[in-house]
């Protein structure tokens, strides 16, 4: 059975840790190192605030406008003028998922429908000023953990400070998926051999 230690991010399965798609793509993401902590821990409180708004605001009891901190209200603002566009529907949101057999786990923002796609797909929102460009191999592990292999993957990037809002970005490359193979194939190489 999965848990999930959310202040940690560690992943267990029946109490042994399991590898998050985020550690397994470290040696194509590289280091956060050089990033100040205090940023660092900005945007993470961002992008958690953000989750909790989309969450509350497409639920039954949804969102009292009057709660949204000033510092997530443009990215919020931003992902609004996106919904308007595309209607998203989301049947998941942040949960986490395992998968014992490939021995990985992760927590997709989302998996959801837009009235200009066809089909559910696998969506993760971006806050950052520069897109990563590990962010389709990322969507490939969602993919993989999820065992949906044809699952269409997109990114949500909300950029508040730009012309333009936001992008909706669909990730095409199928080298995404070997990209990640071959980083789970060198997470489990280093693992057999650290013990």
């Amino acid at each position: 059975m999965l848990t999930f230690e959310e202040e940690e991010h560690v992943y267990r399965w029946n109490g042994k840790v399991m590898p998050s798609v985020t550690r397994i793509i470290e040696p194509l993401a590289g280091s956060l190192a050089g990033i100040p902590r205090d940023v660092l821990e900005r945007k993470r409180q961002i992008g958690h605030a953000l989750h909790l708004c989309v969450r509350l605001f497409h639920s039954p009891e949804g969102l009292d406008a009057a709660t949204v901190d000033a510092a997530v209200q443009p990215y919020f603002d931003a992902y609004l003028e996106a919904n308007a566009v595309h209607g998203f529907i989301w049947t998941v949101q942040e949960q986490p998922v395992g998968d014992p057999v490939a021995w990985i786990a992760g927590t997709p923002d989302a998996i959801g429908t837009s009235k200009q796609v066809d089909g559910q797909f696998v969506a993760d929102w971006k806050t950052t000023a520069e897109l990563s460009k590990v962010v389709g191999v990322q969507l490939a592990g969602y993919r993989r953990v999820l065992k949906r292999p044809t699952l269409r993957r997109f990114v949500l990037w909300l950029t508040p400070g730009s012309s333009t809002k936001y992008r909706f970005i669909e990730f095409k490359d199928a080298d995404d998926d070997a990209a990640f193979a071959a980083c789970l194939a060198l997470h489990n190489w280093r693992s057999k051999r650290a013990a």
